[in-house]
C-alpha cells in the first residue's frame, strides 16, 4: 500500500511538473555543441553477394545552430567532423578491377554539413512540431590497408575521397519537461542530389584519378534525446545508401559496388 502510494504520489508531481512546462517561444536562437560516438558499419555487394564489410567505433564533434527570423520561421544549421580505425573483413579492389580478399583496417576522416528552413509550430503549451526542408553534404576520406599510425595506405591499399550532396526533409518536435528540460526528436529523409568519388591507386603503381559515381538511393536520419540546460544528451541512427556505379569515366576497369552504410550513436554535450 505504501509502495502504492508512494508511485501515485511521484506520478502526480510529474504530471503537475508537465502540466506547468511550457516551451520558451521567446528564444531567438537555439545553440548546441557535443561530443559524438557511433558504431560505423560498411557493406559493399556484386550480384547480391557481400564482398566487403567494414565496422567499429567512429568519434567526433558537431554543432547545431538555429536562428529565429520571425514566428514561426527559423533557419537552422548544422555540421560535424568525424574519424575512426575500423576493420576490413572481404577483398582490395585493384585498379585492374580485381578483387583480392584481405582482412585489414581502413580510416575514415570526413565532414558533414546541413542547413534547413523551419517552421515551429506551437500545437500546445507545452508541445511544438517542426516541419523542416533543406540540403546537405558529407564528404569524406577512406583510406583501405591503413590506420592512424600509417603514413600511406598498406601493400594493397589505395585512397578513396568520397563526396555526397542531397536534400532533406524532416520534421521534429518538442516537448517541455520542467521549466529548463526538454525532450526532443527527428526524423528526415535525404534524397541525393549528386555522389562522386576520386580514387588514387598510385600506392598499387596504379592511376590517381580515377573518377567513380555511385547510383543515388535515399537514405534516412532519426534522433531523439533530452535537453536540461546546460545538458545535452541524445541517440542516433543514421544511413547511407549507394547503388552499384557505371564504369568509372576515364579508365573504363573500375566500379563502385552496391554500398551501405549504418550508423547507431551518442551524442553529448551542451546546448544555450
Amino acid at each position: 500500500m505504501k509502495n502504492a502510494m508512494a508511485v501515485i504520489i511521484a506520478g502526480s508531481f510529474a504530471v503537475a511538473s508537465l502540466a506547468s512546462a511550457e516551451v520558451n517561444s521567446n528564444k531567438i536562437y537555439n545553440l548546441r555543441l557535443y561530443g559524438l560516438a557511433e558504431q560505423f558499419e560498411w557493406k559493399e555487394s556484386i550480384n547480391d553477394r557481400e564482398v566487403v564489410k567494414e565496422s567499429g567505433p567512429l568519434f567526433g564533434v558537431g554543432g547545431e545552430l538555429g536562428l529565429r527570423v520571425v514566428n514561426p520561421l527559423w533557419i537552422e544549421g548544422r555540421g560535424e567532423l568525424f574519424l575512426g580505425e575500423v576493420d576490413y573483413n572481404g577483398a582490395i579492389q585493384t585498379s585492374a578491377g580485381h578483387l583480392i580478399p584481405y582482412k585489414s583496417t581502413t580510416k575514415y576522416v570526413g565532414a558533414k554539413v546541413d542547413s534547413d528552413i523551419a517552421f515551429k509550430l506551437p500545437i500546445a503549451r507545452n508541445f511544438y512540431l517542426k516541419p523542416y526542408a533543406g540540403l546537405g553534404v558529407r564528404a569524406w576520406q577512406r583510406t583501405l590497408d591503413s590506420n592512424f599510425s600509417d603514413t600511406d595506405p598498406g601493400r594493397y591499399g589505395y585512397v578513396e575521397n568520397w563526396l555526397t550532396t542531397y536534400g532533406i526533409i524532416g520534421c521534429g518536435g518538442g516537448i517541455a519537461v520542467c521549466k529548463n528540460g526538454e525532450l526532443f526528436g527527428r526524423i528526415e529523409g535525404r534524397l541525393p542530389i549528386y555522389n562522386s568519388i576520386t580514387a588514387d591507386f598510385t600506392n598499387q603503381d596504379g592511376p590517381s584519378d580515377v573518377k567513380i559515381e555511385p547510383g543515388k538511393r535515399p537514405s534516412v536520419y532519426a534522433e531523439t534525446g533530452i535537453n536540461v540546460t546546460p545538458i545535452t544528451v541524445s541517440i542516433f541512427v543514421e544511413t547511407l545508401a549507394f547503388s552499384e556505379s557505371p564504369l568509372d569515366n576515364k579508365y573504363q576497369t573500375v566500379i563502385q559496388p552496391d554500398s551501405k552504410a549504418t550508423m547507431l550513436g551518442v551524442k553529448l554535450g551542451l546546448v544555450f
